[in-house]
């Protein structure tokens, strides 16, 4: 968000408690069509100089998958510290759905056997 003068400020999505309402979890979901057609295009770019290799991991890693940086995007990391005295159990009801919409997210890509030796993102 632009302010007068032209400094930034960031403006989080989720900024009343009623607004978790519009909030859905991520599915793992990948669509092979369009996968195909980018792994056929890079196959013809690098002919067999490299190997292809697709990433079929989860959204819901790395960065994506860690709580307390998706929350700050959420409410602000000002407003989280605010709503841990202020909003206790809207917070708690937040993370639970957060928590569960990754853990969902994640046995999603396990069940389809998409997490493999090459699922790089693990600092979160």
């Amino acid at each position: 968000m632009s302010m007068e003068g032209g400094a930034w400020q960031f403006a989080p999505p989720l900024k009343e408690w009623r607004d978790m309402d519009q909030l859905t979890a991520l599915p793992h979901v990948i669509d092979e069509a369009a996968t195909a057609r980018n792994v056929e295009r890079l196959r013809e770019a690098v002919g067999d100089l490299l190997e292809v290799n697709v990433e079929r991991g989860p959204v819901l890693q790395s960065f994506m998958g860690d709580i307390s940086t998706c929350l700050a995007g959420l409410r602000g990391l000002e407003q989280v510290m605010l709503d841990m005295y202020e909003s206790p159990e809207e917070l708690h009801r937040l993370l639970a759905f957060m928590r569960d919409g990754i853990l969902r997210n994640q046995q999603q890509a396990e069940d389809a056997g998409d997490y493999r030796l090459t699922t790089q993102h693990n600092q979160a």
